[in-house]
């Protein structure tokens, strides 16, 4: 294993652990990632053959999830500064089918040849990108998985979600930082 530091991998501060932990390379995140992809359901979902967006991947971890569990194709997009190494480090760590991509949402294109997306992620990134819009919606092909904010309540979603997918589920709540509503939403209902 090799020790690592990606400066800025928390937003913008300098620090010795990251937001998202990526044990391959020795970093330390603020984040519990399994108990998060546990309240997620993560292990239901079939990713085999699927291709996946995670808006707002940081450093990677729910790609790299996605890619271990037969995503045929992962997007993962941050900022820029964030996208430039993480395409390394997925390149190093041998995963083939993550595509890293640097832009600021919602007004930067996401520039991909996949227009919409089996399964689309959009993990605590609400309040970076203007809250949840349509257009996450209009990625996605089938299901949604949103971990919201802390100290917003599900009410702050509800409405929406409803509006554009079929079946609109919360899950639990991830409690590692703040208690945060996760919604499964789906546009077939199942």
């Amino acid at each position: 294993r090799v020790a690592v530091h990606i400066t800025g991998a928390h937003r913008g501060k300098d620090a010795d652990h990251t937001y998202q932990a990526l044990p391959d390379l020795n970093l330390n995140g603020a984040r519990n990632f399994a108990a998060r992809a546990a309240t997620m359901e993560l292990d239901k979902l079939d990713f085999t053959g699927k291709t996946v967006l995670d808006l707002g991947c940081n450093l990677g971890a729910f790609c790299f999830y996605a890619s271990a569990h037969g995503a045929r194709r992962v997007v993962g997009v941050d900022l820029p500064f964030l996208a430039t190494p993480m395409r390394e480090v997925a390149n190093w760590l041998g995963h083939w089918n993550i595509d890293i991509i640097g832009a600021t949402l919602p007004q930067d294109e996401i520039a991909t040849d996949v227009k919409t997306f089996d399964i689309v992620l959009a993990l605590s990134v609400c309040n970076h990108i203007g809250g949840y819009a349509p257009w996450i919606a209009d990625l996605c092909r089938d299901t949604l998985i949103l971990e919201g904010h802390g100290g917003n309540a599900p009410e702050k979603y509800l409405d929406d979600l409803r509006r554009d997918f079929n079946q609109v589920t919360l899950v639990g709540y991830t409690t590692d930082a703040y208690a945060r509503p996760v919604f499964v939403c789906r546009k077939a209902v199942q």
